[in-house]
Formats: structure tokens, sequence, C-alpha cells
């Protein structure tokens, strides 16, 4: 998905986009809220938000446009859950 980011940022032929990503949520599925890979991706989440958020504040200065980002999750894993 990632790679795909800023051929479509580059694009002028899109209204929406919608991003869903399962890294985090697969993890957490895997190996529990605990897991040391919880950290890194949410860094490479934090990493291609901010990228993502850079290129919109360089198009609202060319093209005078305004953008506004919603995101969502929709899994919650406790870590008071015991994982099987």
């Amino acid at each position: 998905m990632t790679r795909h980011i800023d051929d479509e940022l580059e694009r002028n032929d899109w209204y929406v986009m919608v991003l869903h990503y399962l890294g985090l949520d697969h993890i957490g599925h895997l190996d529990g809220p605990r897991s040391l890979l919880v950290q890194p991706k949410l860094n490479e989440m934090d990493s291609v938000f901010q990228h993502i958020v850079n290129a919109l504040h360089q198009q609202v200065f060319v093209a005078d446009m305004f953008f506004c980002i919603f995101v969502s999750g929709e899994s919650v894993i406790l870590a008071s859950v015991t994982l099987r």
C-alpha cells in the first residue's frame, strides 16, 4: 500500500483516498498488545501519516485547497485478554 501513496498523492483526479492498513491489527491478534513488533509498526504508521500530511500541505499551497483526515481503528485488543 505505502509504495503507491506518492503516485496517488501526485495525481489530481481524486477527492477521497481510503487507506486500509492491517499490519498493527495482525500483530495484535498474533502476538498480543505487548508484542515487541507493536512499537516499530506504530513508528512506521506515524511516518506514513506524516508523509501524507506533508504532501497534502504542499498541495494546499499550490492549489489553494483544503483537506481533512480521518483516522479510525476497528479493533481493540486489551492487555488483559489471554490470546490463544
